[in-house]
């Protein structure tokens, strides 16, 4: 080999390793988790939406240590089988293998008895306090039957999990995604149903890691606030951006153009399926984007590993001029789609009564 050959080699070793160890330091500080010691009394306060306590960690970096030692200085090929792939663009190393594994399918018993060892599936329940609970005894959501302060809220819970379940009926939940309460411009500040304050575009609490709704969090075309929809926008296909960024009734709407508000409302669906939600009645969904509520439910699960069930309440009729079944075709990505009067076409047919609904509809 020549020497200037092997300075061409050595300079292009050395411009890989710069690169290299530029992307490990870009890796390290984007990582999307907080490590948290155990011995924190607190329960973590970061900008990272995930943590993992230290202990966990401490593995993970003996197993990195591990895989390190075991494949220094092997080249690629010798470290994963795979073959080399060429075509009119160049080569490329392609890796492939299999494993098999075997799943073993829970049943309810067991399914259930998971569920009520989370003590978070509870309001106001976090990591840290659920760890000072099981450390005073509180090993499943039935032991906080007795706790003075949670006994009414885990008592409720068991109870209408375990009586739906025993009658193998499904539960969902009345989701609301479209906005948050209406407040009163002459008072300061109401309270919500679960006891926390609440004021102007000021939402606190609203999940146990604290997160809340701040004024940007909200849609403004106003300098007051946010213009209201009228009946006409339900009309005009044109207005059709009305109804997704305006004001329904006076309730506060949410900007779901904001990744911050997504996150929340992810963790809140998320939340309810954890405790063992089947599905949910989706409100105002004329007035949400379709996109943003595939983003809430990217990747959600039931506790039995099935896509949750979902209907759409759907304000009748369509913009003048709009076939209403194509109109309503990009919510049928989402789930089924319920007509606002479908209750009154559903009684009318139980009671033997005449009604023009589905021919006007």
């Amino acid at each position: 080999m020549s020497a200037h050959r092997r300075a061409n080699s050595s300079k292009e070793k050395f411009a890989l390793n710069r690169a290299a160890e530029s992307l490990r330091q870009r890796i390290n500080r984007s990582k999307e988790y907080a490590v948290v010691s155990e011995t924190e009394k607190e329960q973590p306060k970061s900008s990272f939406e995930s943590w993992i306590w230290s202990s966990e960690y401490d593995e993970a970096l003996k197993l990195e240590k591990q895989l390190i030692r075991q494949y220094k200085d092997k080249d690629l090929e010798h470290a994963l089988s795979g073959k080399v792939v060429s075509n009119e663009q160049g080569e490329c190393y392609a890796i492939s293998g299999s494993c098999t594994s075997d799943f073993k399918k829970a049943t309810y018993e067991e399914s259930r008895r998971v569920i009520i060892s989370e003590l978070k599936v509870l309001p106001g329940i976090g990591p840290v306090r659920e760890q000072t609970l099981k450390q005073q005894g509180y090993l499943t959501v039935e032991d906080l039957e007795t706790h003075p302060l949670w006994k009414k809220q885990a008592h409720e819970f068991i109870k209408m999990i375990d009586f739906c379940h025993g009658y193998n009926i499904k539960v969902y939940v009345d989701l609301i995604l479209n906005h948050m309460a209406d407040f009163v411009e002459t008072e300061t500040q109401h309270i919500g149903t679960n006891g926390h304050i609440f004021g102007k575009y000021n939402y606190t609490q609203l999940n146990n890691e604290n997160d809340c709704y701040a004024y940007d969090d909200f849609y403004h075309f106003e300098p007051s606030g946010n213009k209201q929809i009228s009946m006409e926008d339900y009309c005009k296909l044109e207005s059709v951006w009305h109804l997704e960024h305006y004001d329904l009734v006076h309730l506060p709407k949410l900007n779901l153009d904001s990744s911050h508000v997504i996150s929340i409302l992810h963790k809140y669906v998320k939340y309810l399926l954890s405790l063992g939600v089947d599905g949910f009645r989706i409100d105002a969904a004329k007035h949400l984007k379709v996109r943003a509520v595939e983003k809430i439910f990217a990747g959600l699960k039931t506790l039995d590993g099935l896509s949750p069930f979902s209907y759409q309440e759907y304000y009748i009729s369509a913009p003048m001029g709009i076939d209403i079944y194509s109109f309503m075709k990009k919510y049928f990505q989402i789930g089924y789609v319920t007509s606002f009067k479908y209750g009154e076409f559903l009684s009318d047919a139980i009671n033997n009564k005449s009604n023009n609904f589905i021919n006007n509809n």
